[in-house]
């Protein structure tokens, strides 16, 4: 398949068809994204408003014994939309290794392999785990 990147070059009914081919894909992406829904950037429902949504990834880390690491842009994008930022790293025991408020950063954190295997040799909960298959 060859690809134009001139669109004057398309024949009216071809460029036609493919800007309502785009809409609508534009659409069905706008209806069917639920992260925007549930974890907004601002307003009431902002993140920030609900601290235990943050704890969220520290228990998960604990109870899934697994290293939970959660990455957010920061700043603002081509449309003006705001983002927050909040990223954060929490080894298997929940411990924060680093987390970062709105301003842009880089940072890195080291997971400790053998403090986890030999937790997990301590308390092998990952035995427990039920086999299963998902089929389509």
């Amino acid at each position: 398949m060859t690809y134009s990147h001139n669109l004057d070059a398309l024949a009216p009914e071809k460029r036609n068809q493919l800007e309502r081919a785009l809409i609508q894909e534009i659409r069905r992406r706008e209806n069917t994204n639920k992260l925007k829904a549930l974890y907004p950037n601002e307003g009431e429902l902002s993140r920030h408003n609900y601290p235990k949504h943050l704890a969220f990834f520290a228990a998960g880390a604990i109870h899934n014994e697994r290293a939970a690491i959660a990455a957010n842009r920061v700043g603002t994008d081509g449309k003006n939309l705001p983002y927050a930022g909040d990223s954060v790293a929490h080894d298997f025991l929940g411990d924060t290794l680093a987390q970062l408020g709105g301003e842009p950063a880089v940072i890195t954190v080291e997971l400790d392999l053998p403090s986890l295997r030999a937790f997990r040799d301590r308390f092998p909960a990952h035995l427990d785990a039920d086999r299963f298959t998902l089929d389509a």
